[in-house]
């Protein structure tokens, strides 16, 4: 079995071979699925990430939930191993003002409480049947949902192409594993 070093190594390699087409497609039928599920769930606050390296374009479902009113936030890179979430406001939208850490665009809004959060999308490299999720090695997302006990209420779902989800990928104590895993294919779990 490969160990997570050879997993990272492969899934960068698959997604660096993804077409621009394939990709606007993935994202759309993203933004579909997960509007349906803030929709089920009722959600009324979401978290997700400004999209970066070759992970899966949110910005076509922040536009979707935008328009049925739920809220996002949106992280901020306050340094290279610390976030937290941010509410993007309208101007926002239209044009972030601010630019976090890492260079990313930055919302502007208040940060924003755990206990707020209805439903969190986590990016990832990988993902598994059994709710692994295998990130870039940082480890914020782990750090994030294990430091407050609050999280456990936030319905923790990856999201990414098609090609990411596996049927098994290596874990450790620390790891914190999605609910579910939205793809273009739809949800898994």
């Amino acid at each position: 079995m490969r160990n997570k070093a050879q997993w990272r190594a492969y899934f960068k390699a698959m997604l660096a071979h993804l077409l621009p087409s394939e990709r606007a497609l993935a994202a759309d039928a993203i933004a579909s699925h997960g509007l349906r599920l803030c929709q089920q769930r009722e959600a009324h606050l979401v978290a997700l990430f400004w999209p970066m390296r070759n992970e899966i374009d949110t910005r076509v479902l922040i536009r979707k939930l935008t328009k049925a009113d739920v809220r996002i936030a949106l992280q901020f890179c306050l340094d290279q191993s610390e976030r937290e979430f941010r509410l993007v406001t309208d101007a926002d939208m239209a044009q972030p003002a601010q630019r976090d850490a890492l260079g990313l665009p930055a919302p502007s809004g208040r940060t924003v409480g755990v206990a707020e959060i209805d439903i969190c999308f986590v990016p990832g490299l990988g993902f598994d049947q059994s709710g692994n999720r295998l990130g870039f090695g940082a480890g914020f997302y782990d750090r994030y949902f294990a430091k407050n006990s609050l999280t456990s209420k936030i319905y923790r779902v990856g999201i990414g192409y098609e090609v990411q989800c596996v049927a098994c990928l290596p874990s450790d104590d620390h790891d914190i594993c999605v609910h579910a895993i939205l793809s273009d294919k739809g949800m898994d779990r």
